[in-house]
């Protein structure tokens, strides 16, 4: 596993890659931690943002994983880095909106 950070809008986001023995890899940066009074209402944006892997775990933490598939053989560290930058520039479009509906007074 590396553990590093990527700098989104100002916010160093823990960022963690996963290579194992299994045919999955993946990519995981942590955005945001949700208080229980915000979560009903930013669920529904993190679900439009859904055509990738946004989940809230039990503790309330926003995770964003992208899943590698890969042989043991045919692993590609090129692919990791595009993937990577793909995360970046999701993040730079739509954090800031997702940090609003987080923190947003009702």
């Amino acid at each position: 596993m590396v553990n590093t950070r990527l700098l989104v809008k100002g916010q160093t986001l823990p960022l963690f890659i996963v290579v194992n023995n299994t045919v999955y890899s993946y990519i995981q940066a942590h955005l945001v931690t949700i208080p229980q009074e915000k979560l009903a209402d930013t669920l529904q944006y993190i679900n439009e943002l859904n055509n990738l892997k946004y989940a809230v775990n039990p503790q309330g933490n926003v995770v964003l994983t992208f899943s590698v598939p890969a042989a043991d053989d045919k692993f590609e560290p090129g692919l990791i880095f595009a993937l990577v930058d793909q995360v970046k520039a999701h993040l730079e479009e739509n954090y800031a909106t997702l940090m609003d509906k987080i923190w947003a007074k009702k």
